[in-house]
């Protein structure tokens, strides 16, 4: 062991006379200040896969050189680089698992010469704290389950006490798939989205992993009998009301939530124009005419909306339930009431109404008297118009 220790100093001394004689008993008082302003000048390689020393893995060859040279350098650019006799290969750099599912990965020890399997070997595991003895070169860690989280496993490779590996690290990702959608010209009300009725609505769909937000791709859906390739775009012409759209996902990478359905909601409505009377007549003027704004499609009110009344160019607001109201003053035949704006951006369809102002009104074509068998139904017609003759 001193032997070798002294091999590891000759050549420390070599390549870094300063920093050695920094590192000796005695000595580091006299260097230390000298060392926080040194600057290396070179790129420097040192190979230790001749030497072996009882270095453990929680002070490894590695890490004490590291501590030998970690000071703050005045060239951010220089760097130490130790070449290793080994390296440990893997599938891939990062491993996705469903939420709640564990797993598994493999691990090789490799000969960086020969490309051959390390026997004999230790994977060391620094975040996990464990130790996986490599007969044959290979390695398997099993990987509890966890939910919707992401973090990195750092592994080492020894042999008979001593580092023969840099560290390799390995990202574990435990998710979920979310579907988005992105309704074009669309208002959202928590988890539907408001269209005009009548309209083409446009949706872009693409899928998240739930543990980093990220878009995935490769997920594959069904939806009405066809299968998307996700993200895409999709056109679709909701009926008046609430349409239901479901997706279900049929493959996607990593297997992840596979056969899971998603909805995504869609109201198309427009707005409603409802006045309390359609006439009024001459006798009544000045009169409040008011008017009540509903959703087409469920008949609520509606707040907020502006209402305009043509024949005036007065714009009102609708209140909480619903009402707006108009002061008619002129003698006028009809008033007409319409949307003022688009509400909310994008509900621009709207049912218009009218009131009409009339001298009076009279009732035609009533039949007087009408006789009926006992027991039987009668049916009676009467005409109504207004005093210019038009029906009411």
């Amino acid at each position: 062991m001193g032997s070798k220790l002294f091999k590891m100093l000759i050549v420390l001394a070599i390549a870094f006379p300063n920093l050695l004689a920094h590192y000796c008993p005695g000595q580091q008082t006299r260097y230390n200040r000298y060392l926080n302003y040194a600057s290396l000048t070179s790129k420097r390689a040192i190979d230790f896969s001749n030497l072996r020393i009882g270095l453990g893995p929680n002070f490894s060859l590695q890490r004490q050189v590291y501590f030998l040279f970690n000071q703050k350098f005045t060239n951010d650019n220089d760097d130490v680089l130790i070449k290793y006799e080994a390296k440990i290969v893997t599938d891939k750099k990062t491993y996705y698992f469903p939420n709640d599912v564990g797993g598994r990965i493999r691990l090789k020890v490799v000969d960086v010469k020969s490309g051959l399997l390390v026997k004999n070997c230790t994977i060391y595991c620094e975040e996990l704290n464990i130790r996986k003895n490599c007969v044959d070169g290979t390695a398997e860690i099993i990987i509890k389950p966890d939910r919707n989280r992401k973090y990195t496993l750092t592994f080492y490779a020894f042999k008979h006490g001593k580092q023969i590996s840099d560290k390799t690290i390995i990202t574990i990702v435990f998710t979920g798939i979310k579907l988005c959608f992105e309704v074009k010209r669309a208002v959202r009300k928590n988890e539907e989205y408001w269209v005009n009725y009548g309209d083409v609505v446009q949706v872009y769909i693409y899928p998240v992993l739930t543990a980093t937000n990220e878009t995935l791709y490769g997920v594959e859906v069904s939806f009405e009998n066809k299968t998307l390739q996700l993200p895409t775009f999709i056109d679709v012409t909701p009926s008046l009301g609430e349409t239901e759209y479901l997706f279900k996902i049929i493959n996607s990478p990593y297997n992840l939530a596979v056969n899971q359905v998603y909805k995504l909601r869609i109201v198309s409505t427009y707005i409603l124009l409802e006045p309390d009377r359609l006439f009024y007549t001459f006798e009544e003027l000045p009169v409040e005419a008011r008017i009540r704004v509903l959703w087409a499609h469920n008949k609520k009110p509606v707040g907020g909306v502006l209402v305009e009344c043509l024949e005036t160019g007065e714009i009102k607001k609708s209140g909480k339930e619903g009402f707006v109201t108009f002061k008619l003053i002129d003698k006028r035949r009809k008033y007409s009431f319409t949307l003022a704006e688009c509400f909310e951006k994008f509900i621009c369809k709207c049912s218009p109404c009218k009131i009409d102002v009339v001298k009076n009104f009279i009732i035609l074509d009533a039949q007087p008297i009408l006789y009926v068998q006992p027991g039987n139904a009668a049916k009676l017609e009467i005409n109504v118009t207004f005093d210019d003759g038009r029906p009411v």
